[in-house]
């Protein structure tokens, strides 16, 4: 079922690029399939583009953090918690 959603955003993302939500939609679809190079990329063009900053960045951090690079993951956290007005609501 997942994989259906993916290929209907992928489709969705091909057609309009800057349709930042269905691109939000598949980075979370890459992140819950544990596949963290295809949810970086849509993730890195939303941070890019200022959508939903706190939440891609948090989803960011998340991801450096699963992939062993710790630094990375607390500079991404950390500009999250800036983001939300400085508190870290998921402690």
């Amino acid at each position: 079922q997942r994989w259906k959603a993916i290929e209907i955003f992928e489709s969705v993302v091909k057609e309009d690029p800057k349709y930042d939500e269905a691109r939000f939609s598949l980075a979370l679809l890459y992140y819950q399939i544990l596949a963290w190079d295809e949810a970086r990329k849509h993730i890195d063009v939303l941070a890019e583009n200022t959508y939903q900053p706190e939440n891609v960045l948090r989803m960011k951090s998340e991801i450096f953090e699963e992939l062993g690079d710790l630094n990375t993951a607390i500079d991404a956290h950390a500009y999250a918690i800036a983001g939300s007005g400085g508190t870290d609501e998921s402690s």
